[in-house]
């Protein structure tokens, strides 16, 4: 199984590399939805999503373009991908705050069912990048200092 999403995943990578993702944004905008079910369908929306995870910003941007198109379970898909971002990224995906995500959507445990040491590991770095981000104004410490209060509850 995990050779078959190796394979897959090389696939995907073979048609959208990191550096395509300003193409793919500008055809999800130019071809709406028609061209989101297809992403869908052939793994580029999944691939934006693993971008996404691992702190790509261009990936973690276009999220809000993807909601537009996505229904309830790809909309939760995509808002764990900027929840597993806040580890390697978190400016990126705190900038889409408020105007696009809540804190709560987003300052969460990104995981279904996942070990209590893969939480913790998660809620660590999580903290951890957000106590040495710097801000650059107002609105960005807001919404970093929201999403430290909310991990650090956990």
């Amino acid at each position: 199984m995990r050779f078959l999403y190796i394979l897959a995943m090389t696939a995907v990578i073979c048609n959208v590399r990191a550096g395509d993702v300003s193409e793919f944004r500008n055809k999800v905008v130019m071809y709406g939805k028609a061209y989101f079910d297809e992403s869908v369908e052939n793994g580029e929306f999944q691939y934006i999503l693993h971008l996404a995870e691992y702190g790509h910003r261009e990936a973690i941007e276009i999220a809000p373009e993807l909601i537009r198109y996505s229904d309830a379970s790809l909309t939760e898909s995509i808002k764990n991908a900027l929840g597993r971002g806040l580890t390697k990224n978190p400016r990126a995906v705190l900038r889409l705050v408020p105007q696009y995500f809540s804190l709560e959507e987003i300052c969460t445990v990104p995981f279904f069912e996942a070990p209590q040491d893969i939480e913790e590991i998660h809620i660590r770095q999580v903290i951890e990048n957000l106590e040495g981000m710097p801000v650059e104004n107002g609105k960005m410490a807001k919404a970093r200092d929201g999403c430290l209060e909310i991990f650090k509850r956990y």
